[in-house]
C-alpha cells in the first residue's frame, strides 16, 4: 500500500473513531457546556474540524497561487475558534465535522503521490513533507484531543487506548529516527497512563535517543505525569 492510501485510510479511521466517541457520550456529557479553559466534547469535535478546514484552505490557496495563512499565536487562534463554534448545536457541529472531513479527503485524493513527498509546500514547513501535514490535521491532531478529553474525564484506559492505536498506526509510515522516536514516545505515554512505570521509562528512553527534540515536551506532558517523579525520568530529561 502506498503512503497516500495509508494517509487517506488513517484520516478516515480517525474520523470514524471520533464518530464513535460522540455516539458513546451520555446525555449529560452531550449537554455539558464547555468553557475556554475546559472544553466540552462538542468543543473538541468543533476544534478538530476547524483545523481540518484551516489546513484545507491553505492547501487550496497554494494551488490557486494565493497566500496560505500561518498561525503564529495558537492560543489566540484556538480562543477565536472556540468562540466561533461554542454556541452551535450538536447537529451544526457534526455537520461541520462531516463537511471538513470530506473536503480534506477530496484534496488529498487529487494530489499526486510525489506531491505529498515534497518539502515546503507550505512555506513555513520546509523541514516536513506534505503528507505529514495531512497526517497531522486529519489523524494525529484529532486523536490527541480525544485522548486528552478522556484523560480530563479520568478515563485513563480510554486515553491510553487512543495513544496506543496512534503508535501502532504510525510505525510503518516513516522509518526515520525522529518519526520512530515519536512512536516510542506515544508508547511511553500509553504505559504511563496505565501505571506501567518500567515500560514507560523504557519507551521514553528509546524515544529520546531517537528524537531528543521531544525532551522539552516530555517535561510538561500530562500523559507522562505517572512517571515524572521517577529518578530515571529526571535523568532522561536533563538538558
Amino acid at each position: 500500500m502506498d503512503r497516500k492510501t495509508k494517509i487517506k485510510n488513517l484520516i478516515n479511521k480517525a474520523y470514524e473513531f471520533e464518530k464513535t466517541f460522540v455516539s458513546e457520550l451520555t446525555d449529560a456529557q452531550k449537554s455539558c457546556a464547555g468553557r475556554l479553559e475546559n472544553w466540552s466534547a462538542k468543543d473538541v469535535v468543533a476544534h478538530n474540524a476547524s483545523w481540518k478546514e484551516r489546513h484545507s484552505r491553505n492547501i487550496i490557496a497554494v494551488q490557486e497561487g494565493g497566500n496560505p495563512v500561518r498561525v503564529t499565536d495558537f492560543d489566540q487562534e484556538n480562543e477565536r475558534l472556540f468562540n466561533e463554534h461554542n454556541q452551535k448545536s450538536w447537529q451544526e457541529v457534526l455537520e461541520y465535522a462531516s463537511k471538513t472531513h470530506e473536503k480534506l479527503l477530496k484534496l488529498i485524493e487529487k494530489l499526486m503521490p510525489e506531491t505529498l513527498e515534497t518539502f515546503g509546500y507550505l512555506p513555513w514547513q520546509e523541514d516536513r513533507p506534505l503528507w505529514r501535514t495531512f497526517f497531522g490535521y486529519g489523524y494525529s491532531h484529532p486523536l490527541v484531543h480525544l485522548a486528552e478529553h478522556y484523560r480530563y474525564r479520568g478515563e485513563q484506559e480510554s486515553a491510553a487506548k487512543v495513544i496506543g492505536m496512534m503508535a501502532d498506526d504510525m510505525v510503518d509510515l516513516d522509518d526515520s529516527p525522529p518519526w520512530q522516536g515519536a512512536v516510542h514516545y506515544n508508547r511511553a505515554c500509553q504505559h504511563s497512563l496505565l501505571g506501567q512505570k518500567d515500560e514507560a521509562i523504557s519507551e521514553l528512553t528509546e524515544a529520546l535517543r531517537l528524537n531528543d527534540g521531544l525532551t522539552e515536551w516530555a517535561k510538561e506532558d500530562p500523559d507522562l505525569e505517572g512517571i515524572r517523579g521517577e529518578a530515571e525520568f529526571a535523568t532522561l530529561t536533563q538538558v
